[in-house]
This record gives structure tokens, C-alpha cells and sequence, in this order.
């Protein structure tokens, strides 16, 4: 297993290689202009003008990036890949340490390694914007709060400090640690269900070939917020529609997707969604089953929910934001593959073959949003802004 963690691992450092020369985008010029104009580190503790949202933590960690890599945005892609790199290792610790069997742990780190849910703003932007480091946090407190052999309550205590300054994210640390205190943590015995092996395999295969298919296709925008019982109804379908976005990430409107299909595709995503959400629901409420997979079902649920109140792209572009949901999600995934496919025959090649298109969806995905970024960072107003960067750091 360890060769294919190794496998996938090279396999993300396909897309990740070709984004190299995509230089700095969009929010990038936020950070770099909040860097550049401090007086001092000190200052970058305080609101700045020009980043939209607080996160203290994500900017002087970028400004620490800025000294040692100036305006080499390449080098700055390298340094966040460690970052999700280190993500995905002390994903598969704490996955271990929760009770998941060796093998889910692995392919699951492997999953979340080369999945697309790291790539565009998390990753392939030069600047880091907190997601990262708010994940490694939040795993950092989890882990040291799930070690049975000593109290890592002092080690949970600051990564729960420090989270929230890092991305807003970081407020959900709080409330996942008092759920695992309530679920505590014990290996995953139980076995499945039906419905497990029947949403894999309708969904996530689909995924691979629906993402290759229209991959090229662009993205609107859903509106957000929760003002009226309408908004709120919407917020309820945003957040099924992202459990769906976890087995089929393709745009359901838009971008020149044909009017039928794009309500095919719709309602595929809710009502895989749906099915993804309830089965969380019940596992959570199962006093059967362990408590290492429940607590990754209340994870999944947890991580999802803020996403629904705020406007974010719509289509499969959505999934990068998912960052935070990406690891209990495919902890789910990959222990009911491992389960379907522990009999043999049939069942393994067909757990084999999800696993295979999940890996394939992904890399297709990704290379097609390299493309778009590449295509970003070449346009005329984008060569604009990084000539105006340059030419303040000469002067």
C-alpha cells in the first residue's frame, strides 16, 4: 500500500508541475500589496485595507513565504504542496489513531493527496489564504487530543487559538473537539451498509467520466445568504448539493452544458448529495457503530454547513472549497471500498475500479483547472498587475 500512496503522490505532481509558471493571480496581489506596505511584521497583526477578510495567522506566514521567495511564485506552489503534503500525512495519523484500518487510512490519504478539492485557490494560487494552514491546525489539535498515550490538551488549546486567525474555518475546531470527546474514538468493526456500496459505485464512476466529458465547462455564480425562508430553502439545497459535489464535481448549469442535461446533472447532485448526507445522519446516530467512523460522519456534516450560507461559484468548481470537508469524506469513501471489496471476485475489481476512477476524475479535473488558471494568469490584466509589482520592487 505503501507503493501506492508513493503512485498517487507522483500522480499529483502532474497538474501541480504544469502550474509552475502561473505566477501570481487575483487575491494574490491583496496579500502581496499588505506585505510589501507594512512597516514592519507587527503591523500585519492589524485589519488590512486591502485583504477582505481577518486571517493574521495565513498573512504572516505569506510574508515569511515573501522573504525567502520574493516574487518566484513558483516557489511559492512548491512550499504550499509541502503544506498539503504534511496535511495529508497527519490525515492518515489521525485516521489511524481514530480506529480506521490500515489500509482505508492509507487509500484515503492517498485520495485526499491527489484530489482535486487542494487544487485553484488552495493550492495553484501562490498565496496560501489560510486554508492550508487552518487544516494542518485543526489536524494538529485533533491529533494531540486523540493520543491516548498523553494529554495534548495544552498543544489542542493553541492550534484552537491560532485556527481561526489562520481562515474562519479554524472556528469549527471548537466543536469538532467536543464531538469527539462526546463520540470518543475506537476502530471502525462494523460493516456497512448497502447504501455505501450502491453511492460509490453510481457516483463516484459517473464522476470520472462526467468530469472528462465536460470538464471544459465554465461555472456561474449562486447567490447567498439566509435573509428569507426562500434564501434559507436555498442554503438547504446548496448544502446537499455539495455532498453531491463529492461524487459528481461537474457543472450542472452553464457554460454551455445543454439545458437537459444540466437538470439531469442537478438533480444527480442532490440526490446523491441527499443520500451521502442522510447516511452521515445515520451513522452518527448509531450507538452500533464505532465511534472513529461516527465521528467522521459528524465531521463531514459540520465541515459543510458554512459553506451553504455564503455565495460561492456554482458547478464543479465548488468542490476546491471543500478543502476542509475533503478528509472525512473520503475516510468514508475509501473504508466502504475497502469493505465492498474485501470478499473478492467481482466486488474487489469493482472497488478496484472506483478507486481508479476517482483518481482519474480527479487528475482530469485538475489539469483542466490548471489550464484555466494558466489561461488567468496570461491575460492581459493579470500582466498588468504582476508589471506593476515588479516595477515597485525595482524602485
Amino acid at each position: 500500500m505503501r507503493r501506492v500512496l508513493l503512485l498517487l503522490a507522483a500522480l499529483a505532481c502532474v497538474p501541480l508541475g504544469a502550474a509552475l509558471d502561473n505566477g501570481f493571480r487575483a487575491d494574490d496581489y491583496q496579500f502581496l500589496t499588505a506585505v510589501r506596505s507594512a512597516p514592519d511584521p507587527g503591523a500585519l497583526l492589524g485589519i488590512q485595507h486591502d485583504v477582505a477578510f481577518y486571517r493574521p495567522v495565513a498573512l504572516l506566514l505569506f510574508a515569511g513565504e515573501h522573504a525567502l521567495f520574493g516574487l518566484r511564485a513558483g516557489l511559492y506552489l512548491l512550499f504550499n504542496a509541502l503544506l498539503h503534503g504534511a496535511i495529508a500525512l497527519a490525515g492518515f495519523r489521525l485516521l489511524r489513531r481514530l480506529g480506521v484500518e490500515p489500509s482505508a487510512a492509507l487509500l484515503a490519504a492517498g485520495l485526499f493527496l491527489v484530489g482535486v478539492a487542494h487544487l485553484d485557490k488552495q493550492v495553484t494560487w501562490a498565496c496560501t489564504s489560510g486554508g492550508l494552514l487552518a487544516v494542518l491546525l485543526v489536524l494538529v489539535a485533533l491529533l494531540a487530543e486523540a493520543d491516548p498515550r498523553r494529554s495534548g490538551a495544552g498543544t489542542a488549546a493553541l492550534a484552537a487559538l491560532l485556527a481561526p486567525f489562520a481562515h474562519e474555518l479554524g472556528l469549527l475546531l471548537v466543536p469538532l473537539l467536543l464531538l469527539r470527546r462526546a463520540l470518543g474514538a475506537g476502530p471502525i468493526t462494523a460493516r456497512p451498509r448497502g447504501w455505501g456500496a450502491a453511492l460509490l459505485a453510481l457516483g463516484v464512476v459517473p464522476w470520472a467520466v462526467s468530469a472528462l466529458l465536460l470538464g471544459s465547462a465554465g461555472a456561474d455564480t449562486t447567490a447567498g445568504g439566509l435573509g428569507s425562508p426562500a434564501a434559507v430553502l436555498a442554503a438547504a439545497l446548496r448544502y446537499v448539493g455539495y455532498f453531491g459535489l463529492a461524487v459528481l464535481p461537474v457543472p450542472a448549469t452553464g457554460g454551455g452544458v445543454p439545458a437537459a442535461l444540466s437538470r439531469a446533472l442537478l438533480g444527480a447532485q442532490w440526490a446523491l448529495g441527499a443520500g451521502v448526507v442522510l447516511a452521515c445522519a445515520r451513522l452518527l446516530a448509531a450507538r452500533t457503530a464505532r465511534p472513529g467512523l461516527r465521528f467522521l460522519a459528524g465531521w463531514a456534516l459540520l465541515a459543510v454547513l458554512p459553506y451553504a450560507a455564503i455565495p460561492l461559484p456554482a458547478g464543479w468548481l465548488e468542490l476546491r472549497y471543500l478543502y476542509f470537508a475533503a478528509l472525512p469524506l473520503t475516510a468514508l469513501a475509501a473504508t466502504l471500498l475497502l469493505r465492498l471489496g474485501a470478499p473478492g471476485g467481482w466486488r474487489r475489481g469493482l472497488a478496484a475500479g472506483i478507486a481508479v476512477a476517482m483518481v482519474l476524475g480527479s487528475l482530469g479535473l485538475a489539469l483542466v483547472i490548471e489550464r484555466r488558471n494558466d489561461a488567468a494568469a496570461r491575460s492581459p490584466e493579470n500582466l498588468a498587475q504582476r508589471a506593476a509589482v515588479e516595477a515597485n520592487a525595482a524602485r
